[in-house]
């Protein structure tokens, strides 16, 4: 199994891995893939173990936690997926009683029940388990891939990014992340989680479909103040995602700042929440508003912003002085 060149660029492993010499060559060849740029989703396990404490009791996942502790020496281009259900009673997102978990090594869940797929003799079959959930963020890697974002990275910030915050999944998945398909390919809008006392997570449950102006109600602005005065304003061309916290320390408003540097560096940074205030365009109504920043949870912008202007541009009713055949039709 050679995966040096790179040929592909988002690799599933919805397998078990006996420890022989054979895993360890398949381990190393997954490690130059890795030097290479790619993407990894693997699978967590179906052994009902949490990956913190039971290092030595996953004999035959042993290659997922391999895998899963690589990103610790090669940066984060591993994506574990745990595997959920329905509650029958509540309704709500759960884990599977048989996934793996670790609240620090997994580092999302999605879907591992109702799948359909086909099975060695060609027929539909719905067999439950994480090998069934690892493949949609699988997919959803693989779509914003084909829309332009090619870096592993910025591909596996952008699944976290939009992914649902499921209080039944904290302590059992990192954040309490669950794979939000919609959300993650909602690329050409800038996407706004409102704060929402109500909600046990904090925030509104589905984001605002909206364009952020600039200062000036311009189109598609890329500078804005996220953070407090003093702060340098923040380029939307390069935020992957912003993210209010409260510092238990201090009681302050912070956030969690997931920029992209150059050559498709991801950095994480903190700041404090500022008291300024977003210029947007609903997306929904066509309505301009100001919304404050002591209402937002979470914004994850488009990382398409210039398609995003002349899309607004184009939108717009052209005044009667203009030439008729110039006129957008009504």
């Amino acid at each position: 199994m050679d995966l040096q060149a790179r040929r592909f660029d988002v690799l599933n492993l919805s397998i078990a891995v006996p420890d022989t010499l054979a895993s360890a060559a398949m381990m190393k060849s997954i490690g130059r893939y890795l030097d290479a740029g790619g993407l990894v989703v693997v699978a967590a396990g179906n052994a009902g173990l949490d990956l913190d404490k039971d290092e030595d009791g996953l004999p035959v996942n042993r290659g997922a936690l391999t895998i899963a502790l690589s990103r610790v020496e090669r940066g984060r281009q591993v994506l574990v997926v745990a595997g959920t259900m329905r509650d029958p009673e509540s309704g709500e997102t759960v884990l599977l009683d048989e996934s793996n978990w670790s609240s620090g090594l997994v580092d999302i869940a999605a879907p591992a029940t109702g799948v359909l797929s086909y099975g060695l003799d060609g027929e539909l079959a719905c067999a439950p388990g994480t090998s069934v959930a690892a493949p949609q963020v699988t997919f959803v890697a693989g779509m914003l891939i084909s829309f332009g974002l090619w870096s592993a990275e910025e591909v596996e910030r952008r699944i976290l990014a939009t992914a649902d915050i499921a209080p039944a999944l904290w302590g059992w998945v990192r954040d309490g992340r669950s794979l939000n398909v919609a959300n993650a390919l909602d690329l050409y809008v800038d996407l706004i989680w409102l704060r929402d006392p109500k909600q046990s997570t904090g925030m509104a449950a589905a984001p605002l479909r909206a364009l952020i102006l600039d200062r000036e109600g311009g189109q598609g602005g890329n500078r804005v103040g996220l953070c407090a005065v003093g702060s340098k304003d923040l380029d939307l061309q390069l935020l992957l995602m912003w993210e209010r916290f409260r510092d238990a320390g201090s009681e302050a408003d912070m956030a969690t700042i997931w920029m992209m540097k150059e050559g498709d560096v991801f950095e994480a940074t903190e700041c404090r929440v500022g008291s300024d205030h977003l210029l947007i365009r609903d997306m929904s109504t066509g309505e301009t508003k100001t919304v404050e920043l002591s209402d937002i949870a979470r914004i994850v912008p488009s990382r398409f912003r210039l398609a995003m202007a002349t899309q607004a541009v184009a939108a717009q009713d052209w005044p009667d002085t203009l030439d008729p055949n110039l006129k957008r039709d009504n």
